[in-house]
């Protein structure tokens, strides 16, 4: 079937179009759907050459020959060097996109699990730390009440040590400021690395996507979920720490303060206040800002790894780029270039 005028005339802009600008192209046909996998059943319906993956690469061909026309052997060169260099360039782009979707994916979903179960860690340190000071009001009242005369020393002493093994679930020895400490070093870890792989998509977009949204949008929607929860266990740990520290702010005038009191605790680099896990401090922590260079490098290199090798293939030149990048993955030098 002939094509239209219309057609003829879209075929000419898209000969033009960049490398970069076919990869923005891709990034907004897959957020055009509300899921990746409607993405995916809609490509399906095309024919393989009008894919959104494939289709960049015949046009780049035609690119790269409208630039240098001519069929002399230095200008079949010329137009075979341009158009393995503008499909490398897509080609790595495109492998950023897939592989940033990929990670965002399962990354989200490994740390909603882990949000999860740091939610029934505090759940039960809550609930130890609230049965120790029932455990500790029984034990004073053991030794003040009146009726505790018709105790004998003894036995109130079995009472009380009996107890006090419940105190901490089997571990009377482990102060519970020690793992409240615990459990905020690891919350915090947990919202450092998922605030960077945040940070490192959104450093991409810019990079190399001209501030286009690389994320399918299900896959966007997992994300902001996991930090939601993460944002919302760490602010029922806050009031935690709060009420915690209003109880012992009360009762601190009736006696001294058991050594089982909260010290401030440091969730990495960063010293947070006595009632507070900071975010803000978390955002901006040097450490999150290494892990985003480190996710964004790995992301970077290994696109732009594959897409050489791949197009290397073609010449049967790739396994010695292969072999290179691997030593220089185990002598420690791979990076950005």
């Amino acid at each position: 079937m002939p094509k239209s005028q219309r057609d003829k005339r879209l075929d000419n802009i898209e000969v033009e179009l960049t490398p970069k600008e076919w990869a923005i192209r891709l990034a907004d046909e897959r957020r055009a759907h509300s899921s990746e996998n409607d993405f995916l059943k809609d490509m399906a319906k095309r024919t393989y050459r009008e894919s959104p993956y494939v289709k960049p690469f015949y046009a780049l061909i035609l690119q790269a020959r409208k630039r240098h026309p001519g069929e002399k052997r230095q200008d079949i060169c010329i137009q075979q060097r341009l158009d393995r260099k503008l499909r490398q360039e897509f080609h790595a782009l495109k492998t950023l996109i897939n592989d940033a979707n990929e990670t965002i994916k399962i990354k989200s979903e490994t740390n909603r699990l882990k949000s999860r179960a740091q939610a029934g860690q505090l759940q039960n340190l809550i609930l130890q730390d609230a049965f120790a000071r029932t455990v500790e009001k029984t034990a004073i009242w053991l030794e003040q009440h009146e009726t505790a005369r018709a105790v004998e020393a003894e036995e109130r002493h079995l009472i009380i040590e009996e107890l006090a093994e419940f105190t901490i679930a089997g571990e009377p020895r482990l102060r519970l400021s020690s793992l409240i400490q615990d459990w905020a070093d690891d919350m915090a870890m947990l919202a450092t690395e998922t605030l960077a792989f945040k940070a490192a998509v959104q450093f991409v977009q810019e990079q190399y996507f001209d501030g286009h949204p690389i994320l399918s949008r299900d896959i966007e929607g997992a994300l902001e979920t996991t930090i939601r929860m993460i944002l919302d266990v760490i602010a029922t740990f806050n009031e935690y720490l709060k009420t915690r520290a209003n109880l012992l702010g009360r009762s601190g005038n009736e006696k001294e303060r058991s050594e089982d009191e909260i010290v401030p605790i440091k969730c990495g680099e960063q010293e947070v206040s006595l009632f507070t896990i900071d975010v803000e401090a978390i955002r901006d922590r040097p450490s999150k800002m290494m892990l985003v260079d480190r996710i964004v490098a790995g992301w970077v290199t290994g696109a732009k790894d594959k897409a050489v090798a791949d197009i290397l293939e073609e010449t049967g030149e790739h396994q010695a780029f292969v072999w290179k990048r691997f030593t220089e993955k185990v002598e420690g030098k791979s990076g950005l270039s």
